[in-house]
């Protein structure tokens, strides 16, 4: 009897059968109309790709409509790689062993500036993120800027992947961010402000008073200006692009928000009532 033993045996830590992924995607229809859903990612199976244990992984919207499935694996060097249908070859995606200035290349993504190179990931910073109880390592990803083209930009998070996209995507701004990741092990990780299924339809949704408030300016360096018109509740919360609850203020009045202690950085202002809620994002200086 012979029997075949794959190449490697790789680390099954990125995407367990049963993670799932959920992110944010947003559709203009008309003017002063959209649509907000969301594209979730689950791992489904294990299985054996060019003798890579891996993943396979389906991609579908809010309707359960499949977009796209790909097989993915973790290897003993602590990268994460893809299956490129293309090239009929697994991919860099993540190496979660980079530190700040170092970069790597994803090869089998162009370099929108030169596209007979591949795309380049330069690393601007590093970090820790308690999740759980358990520390995960993180580290902010940089590519091109200001070219059209495919981008990789964001925090990652060790064995979870991107808050923008878990994939290159091009910059378009109708997709991501995270709104939850769970599986097994580390449970639920949950950085939205609401359900990780929440879904916004037409323009009547976004009404119930809450389009009425303006929120400025996006640029903050110490006040945010909030102009409540509806004179009605309202609660609101502020949140890191890593999900932490920085400030949550129950019918809430006051015309302004001191945000002078946060730190630099994108942040979330989520305001609700009992019917709906709005979220805008905001650049602390």
């Amino acid at each position: 009897m012979v029997v075949l033993i794959p190449k490697q045996v790789n680390a099954q830590d990125f995407a367990p059968v049963g993670a799932e992924w959920h992110y944010s995607r947003y559709m203009p229809l008309v003017p002063s109309s959209s649509f907000t859903g969301y594209i979730k990612i689950k791992s489904i199976k294990d299985t054996n790709i060019l003798s890579n244990n891996c993943k396979l992984i389906i991609e579908t919207y809010e309707d359960n409509s499949i977009q796209d499935s790909l097989y993915v694996y973790k290897d003993v060097n602590n990268k994460v790689l893809y299956y490129n249908n293309d090239s009929s070859r697994f991919c860099l995606l993540y190496d979660f062993n980079v530190m700040v200035g170092d970069s790597f290349e994803l090869d089998c993504i162009a370099d929108p500036n030169n596209p007979l190179k591949n795309l380049m990931v330069y690393v601007d910073s590093v970090s820790q993120i308690n999740i759980n109880g358990k520390i995960k390592n993180m580290q902010y990803y940089r590519t091109v800027d200001n070219l059209p083209g495919y981008r990789f930009l964001g925090w990652v998070i060790e064995d979870i992947g991107n808050l923008t996209f878990l994939f290159p995507t091009i910059q378009d701004g109708l997709t991501g961010p995270l709104r939850c990741y769970q599986d097994d092990s580390l449970g639920l990780y949950n950085i939205a402000a609401f359900s990780c299924i929440y879904v916004i339809t037409g323009i009547d949704d976004a009404k119930n008073g809450l389009d009425e408030i303006k929120i400025y300016p996006n640029l903050v360096e110490d006040n945010l200006f909030v102009i409540n018109k509806i004179n009605k509740k309202i609660n609101l919360i502020v949140t890191s692009i890593l999900g932490e609850k920085k400030y949550f203020f129950h019918d809430f009045t006051k015309p302004k928000l001191d945000l002078s202690k946060l730190t630099a950085g994108i942040y979330f202002i989520t305001i609700f009532n009992d019917k709906d809620f709005i979220t805008t994002k905001i650049v602390k200086k």
